[in-house]
């Protein structure tokens, strides 16, 4: 009889066990999603815009007065335009107090949405080593990208002949708020290893190709009058052409910025002609055009070019140097 009940009670206790186990699988099976012990999928990473400096560069020699800063910036998660609400640009870094130049919207003034150009005016005062900053804010996302470096704005001291100033660094930082939402540096990206010798030499045609750019007018060595100008020429690209920027000065060390031209504006479909305002500069200059293929690429013309009237000669003295006549043209192709 005794051992009638110790089986009965095994009985019952694995049965009342069974049935916790089960009543437990159930509750746990009907719980939302963040209440179980199971890890939850992770959400897709927000993200971040890419920027890029055009003008100015790591360690350039910024000086007081009017001066263009470009450069492309744009969201990858955007559907049209290029995302991006402005570009915030400072001497100094914005969260030290810096003084901010001002801001540019990309696409503004030009076909290229990521492209974008402003002028601004450098402060007196500086005459010292600083960092450039520019800020790029998704109005996708509302997340934000930094592209700093060093600078020197003003007139750099002069060597004295003993030990010769050490250059500035020439090393930019990225930093972007998409890193677990916290601005983390990263180092600007080296450029990239060469790549194996492919089998046969790489086709220039269709998405690889850049395009082939000519001016009719200004000419090597011509004298621009300031005031109202026109600016011609064509440029022809199998994959298209978006625009061609002009500029006096070369864009990459802080060129005059003129206008930007759209082939088929002349004459025939690869054509531009464009009227720009021409700045009483009373010097010579180089005229650099840069037409901007529909796949990235590009191919820059540049040349000498004296703006303003130039002085007659009336001291019966040397003849002063004319302008050369040298036209230099320059691809990402290359």
């Amino acid at each position: 009889m005794r051992g009638t009940q110790l089986r009965l009670r095994h009985l019952l206790g694995a049965a009342a066990l069974s049935s916790s186990l089960i009543f437990g699988a159930l509750t746990f099976a009907s719980l939302p999603a963040g209440a179980q012990s199971a890890p939850a999928a992770s959400t897709a990473a927000m993200s971040c815009p890419d920027l890029s400096v055009a003008n100015p560069n790591p360690g350039d020699n910024l000086v007081p007065g009017a001066y263009i800063i470009s450069g492309e910036a744009f969201d990858p998660a955007a559907t049209t335009g290029s995302g991006i609400s402005r570009v915030d640009l400072f001497l100094g870094l914005r969260d030290e107090g810096g003084t901010i130049l001002g801001s540019a919207v990309p696409g503004e003034g030009t076909d290229n949405p990521r492209f974008f150009s402003v002028e601004v005016t450098v402060p007196e005062g500086f005459n010292r080593g600083t960092s450039f900053a520019a800020y790029a804010l998704s109005s996708v996302s509302g997340q934000e990208t930094t592209v700093s470096f060093p600078v020197f704005v003003g007139t750099p001291p002069k060597t004295t002949g003993l030990v010769t100033p050490t250059p500035l660094p020439a090393a930019a930082t990225m930093t972007n708020t998409c890193a677990a939402g916290v601005a983390a540096p990263v180092a600007a990206a080296a450029p990239a290893a060469p790549a194996a010798a492919a089998p046969a030499a790489a086709s220039t045609t269709g998405t690889s190709a850049c395009p082939v750019l000519s001016l009719a007018n200004p000419n090597p060595g011509d004298t621009v009058q300031a005031g109202d100008y026109f600016i011609s020429g064509s440029v022809t690209d199998p994959a298209g052409v978006s625009r061609v920027d002009l500029f006096l000065g070369q864009r990459d060390e802080g060129g005059m910025f003129l206008g930007s031209a759209t082939p088929g504006t002349g004459s025939s479909p690869n054509s531009f002609n464009i009227e720009v305002t021409v700045p009483n500069l009373q010097r010579g200059v180089d005229f650099a055009a840069y037409a901007i293929g529909a796949n990235g690429q590009q191919t820059a013309v540049t040349f000498p070019v004296f703006v303003g009237s130039e002085s007659v000669n009336r001291t019966g003295l040397a003849t002063p140097t004319p302008v050369p006549t040298t036209e230099s043209t320059t691809s990402s192709c290359m």
